[in-house]
């Protein structure tokens, strides 16, 4: 019992450090500021890279179809029905876990951006809804459940905000532009008190799909 209560929390861990990713593919500031135009336009995400002090162990693949849409004036629609699951596998602890986490559901917000340079620069973002967006992390290893399942995302944000005494951990978004592709990273600050932890990061990678 005690083995499936630890790989059940680590799985659920799992599910809070990916609600996030629904904010880091749209962080904004009100409608009608600046947007970078090499972030303008239809893309479709092609891979998830997750790093977190919780999960240093565990790989994740998958994570591509993802339809993210950026007008010029900053409004933003993030559509997951066609992502492809996100699946993990590695260990907790002494255990082997294994499993997926799905994300479904339409959000939308309004996104500026700060440029640094041509390339690259910050994200910010306001008006985000992801009200019917849903999460659901799934373990096949080492037993079968649902810790989450298919729980709206900003239920699981609340939820990340309590766990840290109603305090919002400080995260920074960021984005670089290349060929046709765009890499967006949300980097959240690691628990200071639990001693010098690194940033918990997610990290969503897209491709143009329109002309």
């Amino acid at each position: 019992m005690k083995s499936k209560t630890a790989a059940a929390s680590a799985a659920a861990t799992l599910g809070l450090i990916l609600s996030g990713a629904t904010s880091s593919v749209a962080q904004a500031q009100p409608a009608g500021e600046e947007v970078a135009h090499c972030v303008r336009g239809e893309w479709e995400s092609t891979g998830v890279a997750v790093t977190h002090p919780g999960a240093e162990d565990v790989t994740f693949t998958g994570g591509d179809g993802v339809l993210l849409r950026v007008t010029d004036n900053g409004a933003m629609t993030a559509n997951f029905n066609e992502m492809r699951r996100l699946t993990f596998s590695g260990e907790k602890g002494d255990m082997a876990v294994r499993g997926y986490v799905e994300l479904r559901g339409q959000g939308t917000g309004t996104i500026t951006t700060i440029e640094q340079d041509r390339d690259t620069g910050s994200l910010e973002a306001s008006n985000l809804d992801v009200e019917d967006v849903e999460l659901t992390v799934a373990l096949t290893e080492p037993f079968d459940s649902r810790p989450i399942d298919r729980v709206p995302v900003d239920e699981l944000q609340r939820l990340m905000e309590e766990s840290h005494d109603g305090e919002p951990k400080r995260a920074e978004t960021r984005y670089e532009c290349g060929d046709d592709t765009l890499t967006v990273t949300k980097r959240a600050e690691g628990q200071r008190h639990h001693g010098d932890r690194p940033d918990a990061e997610v990290t969503w990678m897209f491709e143009r799909v329109d002309d």
